[in-house]
């Protein structure tokens, strides 16, 4: 099981002896998080970028799609009671700002024009760039994508600069485990996972058991050439 994550995520499958002897060749993948226990940066960045890009491409599918631009937000992913070390929200929003340079820059983003993080201390930064910064992408449509780090409630009315947009929220959802499933078991407030469960549709809309289009047959793939039918990238990736 080790060596099938590894291989996945294109890197070493280290065995514990085996890290201590590396570690101080590469001195900020690993972080000591408590007396020998160590974190791979490296590797929780890459599993957190395949859900932003997932997140990033849809939402500019869906603003494309209306010929709008996309106000996309986007709250921590394990930044909560799965969390293990302080140290994760930095990554994750400096993993988050690479993505959004790197899919700006292949114009796969051209349909975003704001980013909120949400939740996260006032002070912190995106790839250095803090609340109200303006990201530079020379590829998009709009020169770049502004950065906004608040607090705010993931469903209130866009107003002001952002009026008018497309608004694209992420809400946190358990894996192996229908959406809001805290909501179902009749605990409204434990997280943000039945919050986002009670002040919205999700946890109908994304149950396999009460609505028929989750399945596979309507499965789509998010690549930086839009969003596509499981069809339409199998034929892709067989001419690649």
């Amino acid at each position: 099981m080790r060596s099938l994550f590894s291989g996945f995520y294109g890197e070493v499958g280290f065995t514990y002896q085996r890290l201590l002897n590396y570690k101080d060749t590469e001195p900020t993948r690993f972080t000591e998080i408590r007396k020998g226990i160590f974190f791979d940066n490296n590797v929780y960045c890459k599993r957190i970028i395949l859900s932003i890009d997932t997140l990033l491409l849809e939402a500019n599918q869906r603003a494309k799609e209306r010929n709008m631009t996309a106000v996309v937000y986007v709250v921590g992913i394990g930044l909560k009671v799965w969390k293990i070390s302080p140290h994760q929200a930095a990554l994750f929003l400096d993993a988050s700002a690479k993505r959004i340079q790197t899919l700006g820059s292949k114009k796969s983003l051209d349909h975003i024009s704001d980013v909120i993080f949400a939740y996260f201390s006032p002070n912190a930064t995106s790839g250095g760039r803090k609340n109200g910064d303006f990201m530079s992408i020379p590829e998009h449509s709009n020169g770049g994508i502004k950065i906004h780090i608040i607090e705010r409630e993931p469903h209130t009315k866009l107003t002001g600069e952002l009026e008018g947009k497309l608004l694209v929220v992420s809400y946190p959802w358990d894996g192996n485990a229908l959406p809001g499933n805290e909501f179902w078991a009749g605990s409204l407030s434990g997280s943000r996972d039945p919050a986002a469960a009670s002040s919205t549709q999700v946890s109908e809309l994304h149950n396999p058991h009460i609505n028929p289009k989750v399945r596979a047959e309507n499965l789509r793939i998010a690549t930086p050439n839009g969003v596509l039918s499981l069809t339409e990238y199998c034929k892709i990736a067989k001419r690649v």
